[in-house]
């Protein structure tokens, strides 16, 4: 290779922990490179047969710039190569071998180029060791997990309520008034019944009586459903919310009008 500032080749890919210093003679012709430039390249050498690649690339790029020499190029290259970063390395040694001139080493540069180009492209294709767990995706929490629950459970109660007391004290009247009447025959029969007249009453009371009870107790199979899933609903919501924020209030109170009675369901959910 050309030029007088240069890590020797044949040392260089031999031994490359040792750098070869060659200094310039005592007397550089005008055309040579600047003292500066001199100096770098002395810097850079004893920095790189100590392994510090990192300042010595620092110090071979500074004479690189204060004089365009091929052989810095290589200096360069070889830096890099020792620093892990092949693709830099891969450029400055095209660089070196596109601008030296008759160049002895040229065959030998070159094997390192296509050596360093596989790595790089090995590099590339490894697959990653670690690779990055995919994220995973939680589903949404519901704040109210009951809340259908709470609406099944509260209509059905309000529904069970209403027909055990609306068909209990229906037809409990009824029963009442028809047994009235039938009391009143045994005590004289002041309305005159006729035996034919006093048996339908009293066969409307049996059945009517039946209904009632019929009617009580499907109300209240109801009213026992609606409040057990009520319960549950309303037990969900608050295991869901963890005291985040008010619990889940419910309150039932009676009501009472002139043509009957019930309940009235109060909450939040």
């Amino acid at each position: 290779m050309c030029g007088l500032l240069t890590l020797a080749p044949a040392i260089t890919f031999a031994a490359p922990a040792k750098a070869k210093s060659s200094p310039p003679p005592e007397e550089e012709p005008a055309s040579g490179p600047p003292e500066r430039a001199v100096e770098a390249y002395r810097r850079g050498t004893e920095l790189y047969n100590d392994a510090k690649f990192e300042e010595a690339l620092e110090a071979f790029q500074e004479a690189a710039t204060l004089y365009a020499s091929p052989d810095f190029q290589f200096n360069i290259a070889k830096c890099y190569e020792r620093l892990g970063k092949l693709e830099e390395a891969v450029r400055h040694y095209q660089t070196y071998l596109r601008t030296a001139e008759d160049s002895g080493d040229r065959a030998v540069v070159e094997s390192t180029v296509e050596d360093l180009e596989r790595r790089i492209e090995e590099e590339k294709n490894r697959p990653d060791p670690n690779p990055e767990p995919e994220p995973i995706l939680e589903p949404e929490l519901d704040e109210n997990p009951g809340r259908k629950l709470v609406i099944a459970g509260g209509a059905l109660l309000g529904v069970g309520v209403a027909v055990g007391l609306g068909g209990g004290l229906g037809f409990g009247i009824a029963v009442a008034g028809d047994n009235g009447k039938l009391g009143d025959v045994l005590n004289g029969n002041p309305e005159r019944l006729t035996f034919a007249e006093a048996d339908e009453i009293a066969t409307r009371a049996s059945r009517n009586q039946t209904l009632e009870l019929v009617m009580i107790g499907a109300g209240g199979a109801l009213a026992i459903t609606g409040a057990a899933l009520l319960a549950v609903g309303l037990s969900k919501n608050k295991k869901a919310k963890n005291a985040a924020g008010p619990a889940a209030r419910l309150s039932v109170s009676p009501m009472w009008s002139r043509t009957g009675g019930g309940l009235t369901l109060q909450g939040s959910f």
